[in-house]
């Protein structure tokens, strides 16, 4: 049994006699200790995704899924006051804006404290917090206790959600693009303390990014997001070398390259429609290069290619690459 398990997941937001689909067709597995990545642009499905497993959409989100179970559990089944039972225990989210998480009134210990509180029996629940907060590298954690979040650096304020996220060792950690807002040194050592947890407690990791470098640095599979549509998955190692989708060729090509000087950085053309803008036909055609009549009719089904997945009529040619 797999410890995260969704299947044909879709998910819309219904206005009116209109329905805004953001979510479709998407179909994964996570086991204990798999790093997953999620990379796509802004407006890909990404988040929307991560919030649904958490329980954490809003009551007008319409989720569907054949299956979306999580260690056994049909997530789909649970209300809210079941989903507070598991979301902090059993699987826990480390969110984009810590600076939007926290409570700017409160200490940040005591905000750690909160998830002991609600989940454990813990007698020395200060002790445990302060311990967590040495672990996840934050110095002179007995005085950071009882600070507010804005006398924190982003840095440590990413470092206090982590060690909220993981007190209680939760069997799944979803982190939302936890490093996007960090200088490069400092989202260095939060992707290895990350690794670092997940190997030392096995902890599944599913990390939502729009940078392919930063995936790269972490994860072991990877699926390309866009528009609610998986459009290349696989080994991130494979897809890095030869990417296949032309939308995976493009955020590849967007990583700055220290080598390739006096050059403009390259872009994708055009911009991800807004979801009442959806194109028909392949998701991607109205800003792929190698995109023909058929792209604009038809939308292509994901088809396995060696230990990829792949959504394309076209693959990209290895003297395109």
């Amino acid at each position: 049994m797999s410890l995260l398990e969704v299947r044909d997941l879709r998910i819309s937001f219904p206005e009116g006699k209109k329905t805004q689909v953001a979510v479709s067709e998407l179909n994964f597995t996570m086991e204990p200790g798999d790093i997953l990545g999620i990379v796509g642009e802004s407006g890909s499905g990404k988040s929307v995704t991560s919030l649904s497993i958490m329980g954490l959409t809003s009551p007008s989100t319409k989720i569907e899924a054949q299956k979306l179970e999580y260690d056994g559990q049909n997530l789909l089944a649970l209300d809210e006051k079941d989903f507070r039972k598991i979301r902090g225990r059993s699987m826990s989210m480390i969110f984009q804006e810590p600076m939007s998480a926290l409570n700017p009134l409160l200490p940040v210990g005591r905000q750690i404290e909160e998830v002991l509180e609600t989940h454990s029996e813990e007698t020395d629940r200060m002790g445990k917090v302060i311990a967590i907060m040495k672990e996840v590298g934050l110095p002179r954690a007995e005085e950071l206790y009882h600070q507010l979040p804005y006398e924190l650096s982003g840095g440590m304020l990413q470092r206090i959600l982590i060690a909220m996220a993981m007190i209680l060792r939760p069997g799944l950690l979803i982190a939302d693009e936890p490093t996007t807002a960090l200088d490069v040194t400092v989202q260095a050592q939060i992707l290895r303390l990350m690794k670092r947890l997940n190997t030392q407690y096995g902890t599944a990791i599913l990390f939502i990014s729009h940078d392919f470098a930063v995936i790269r640095d972490i994860c072991k599979q990877v699926m390309v997001l866009y528009l609610g549509y998986i459009m290349e998955a696989g080994p991130v190692d494979q897809l890095i070398k030869r990417p296949m989708n032309p939308y995976t060729l493009g955020l590849l090509k967007s990583i700055p390259r220290p080598k390739v000087k006096n050059q403009p950085l390259y872009t994708i053309p055009g911009r991800v429609p807004s979801l009442d803008e959806r194109p028909s036909g392949c998701p991607f055609h109205t800003r792929c290069f190698k995109a023909q009549e058929r792209c604009r009719r038809e939308l292509p089904p994901l088809t396995e290619s060696g230990e990829c997945k792949l959504r394309c009529f076209y693959p990209v040619e290895d003297e395109e690459r």
